[in-house]
């Protein structure tokens, strides 16, 4: 993995916390991991990595805006905006795209303006992912960059990936009444930013 990239990567959660800067506290682990001289360049983006890694995903609006597309995350019982690990090569965005189409058939999105003109995700977050003993998994942390994106057509979503069964456009609402508090916290930006 390119060291760059890792900069990169670094410099925009900087950039993310000039913006949101109270949101500082949760992302000290992602900072330190980041910051890490102890790490490979690769470190923070290998799912091999127990002391977390940087996952992507994207919330990705229909072309109305009204509706969210969401997949159902089989081993958490959670829906869920589309996305997973990084995989190399190219950006972060990239990556999150590349989970839209995998996990629901949704190709044609575009980055929402936001995200465009401030060249960083519209948020940020970690979260532990419980151990999984079939996978040899521990417990470990995500760093989830989550990207704001705008489907062009109003296409009907289709599951394609093991891990996401069912896939579906949900009106905007639904995220603020969920038992998840990465969805409320994601509906608060939505209602600031859209």
């Amino acid at each position: 993995m390119s060291p760059t990239l890792r900069q990169d990567v670094h410099y925009m959660l900087q950039r993310y916390l000039d913006i949101f800067p109270g949101e500082r506290q949760p992302l000290l682990r992602l900072n330190a991991l980041l910051q890490s001289k102890f790490q490979s360049s690769a470190g923070c983006f290998d799912r091999t990595n127990m002391a977390g890694h940087v996952t992507v995903s994207a919330a990705v609006l229909s072309p109305d805006r009204s509706r969210i597309l969401l997949v159902h995350d089989a081993a958490t019982d959670l829906w869920q905006p589309p996305g997973g690990h990084y995989e190399a090569p190219g950006s972060l965005w990239d990556a999150a795209a590349s989970h839209v189409q995998d996990m629901a058939n949704v190709g044609d999105v575009a980055l929402h303006p936001w995200c465009v003109s401030r060249g960083m995700p519209v948020d940020i977050q970690t979260y532990v992912i419980p151990e999984n003993p079939q996978a040899g998994e521990g417990s470990h942390p995500h760093h989830d960059f989550r990207y704001l994106a705008v489907a062009r057509d109003a296409v009907v979503p289709i599951p394609s990936d093991e891990a996401a069964p069912a896939v579906r456009w949900t009106p905007r609402e639904y995220l603020a009444g969920s038992r998840d508090a990465r969805l409320v916290a994601l509906a608060r930006k939505l209602d600031a930013f859209v």
